[in-house]
């Protein structure tokens, strides 16, 4: 089956993981706050996308993987967000996993809001994966996220 995947934070761990999913016949939507950052992926095969909100337009299932809390905040709720995009439902039922190595409990409150702004959430936090750990284990497709 083949699966609509955005995939938000192409760098030096998201980057591998959104070219696995790929390998693996997904359909790839990509962002980053640094449009060069999707080259290699636009390259590969992959559809970039000028916001967040246009990802979520064309994606199923959503990986974020961003250096900071404020940087996910402004992925999923700033004017051009991924809340933007889906709240307008243009797809419903899409879901959301970040993997940013960020605060558990900012994770915890962003969940929150998603539910309260009617955006359903599935959040993966992780302290553990930290992406400056794991790069071959990203490019061999073996990144394990709890």
């Amino acid at each position: 089956m083949t699966v609509n995947v955005g995939f938000i934070g192409p760098g030096i761990m998201g980057g591998p993981m959104a070219l696995n999913l790929m390998k693996g016949g997904h359909k790839l939507w990509v962002y980053a706050r640094r449009p060069e950052a999707t080259q290699a992926l636009v390259k590969a095969g992959a559809t970039a996308c000028t916001t967040a909100m246009e990802v979520a337009k064309h994606a199923d299932v959503i990986f974020l993987i961003v250096s900071d809390t404020p940087d996910v905040d402004s992925v999923i709720f700033g004017e051009t967000g991924l809340a933007a995009g889906i709240s307008k439902g243009v797809r419903n039922g899409c879901v959301i996993v970040d993997m940013s190595t960020i605060s558990p409990t900012a994770t915890r409150r962003r969940a929150s809001m998603s539910c309260e702004s009617r955006m359903r959430s599935a959040v993966t936090s992780s302290k553990e994966t930290t992406r400056s750990r794991a790069p071959r284990a990203a490019g061999s497709g073996v990144t394990v996220t709890l």
